[in-house]
């Protein structure tokens, strides 16, 4: 039987899933009461900062949490460049290579804001410092979640 991932009502396909209960539109449709699993990957890459905010948006908790730590890391680093070709720019060099700098510090800045944000709208606030303890914790706690997790069943 189908039915809805987050009630368990039992729904039915009229052109589209729809949860009375719910008064929404299933997309994610599960069988007999079930729970959505919610896979992730557990490494995430700079081309993955490239996203469009929509995008981001639908990436699980884990998987922000890694983009957050690595665009954090990236801005560090593109901070550091546009430091050095303000000095350079000071001494008569190239001061293109400032506005390049530049604009790849706001890049990473912004990146790193959207980030924060869908953190912060999902879990209430944004993390200081992502490090491998906050990781561990946090992955111990949702496989916790798992082995705790039971199909729903009303009665």
């Amino acid at each position: 039987m189908e039915t809805c991932p987050y009630c368990a009502t039992s729904i039915q396909k009229n052109n589209q899933y729809y949860c009375s209960f719910c008064l929404m539109y299933i997309h994610n449709v599960q069988r007999d009461g079930k729970r959505e699993i919610i896979k992730y990957r557990e490494h995430t890459f700079e081309l993955d900062l490239d996203k469009s905010t929509p995008e981001l948006m639908t990436l699980p908790t884990i998987e922000l949490f890694h983009l957050l730590r690595l665009s954090r890391k990236i801005r560090k680093q593109k901070y550091d460049q546009l430091y050095i070709s303000r000095l350079e720019s000071e001494k008569g060099n190239e001061s293109e290579s400032v506005q390049i700098a530049t604009e790849n510090y706001q890049y990473y800045t912004k990146k790193m804001y959207i980030i924060e944000n869908i953190l912060n709208k999902r879990l209430g606030y944004i993390p200081d410092r992502i490090d491998n303890v906050f990781l561990k914790s946090y992955l111990e706690k949702v496989m916790i979640s798992k082995e705790k997790k039971q199909d729903m069943k009303v009665y």
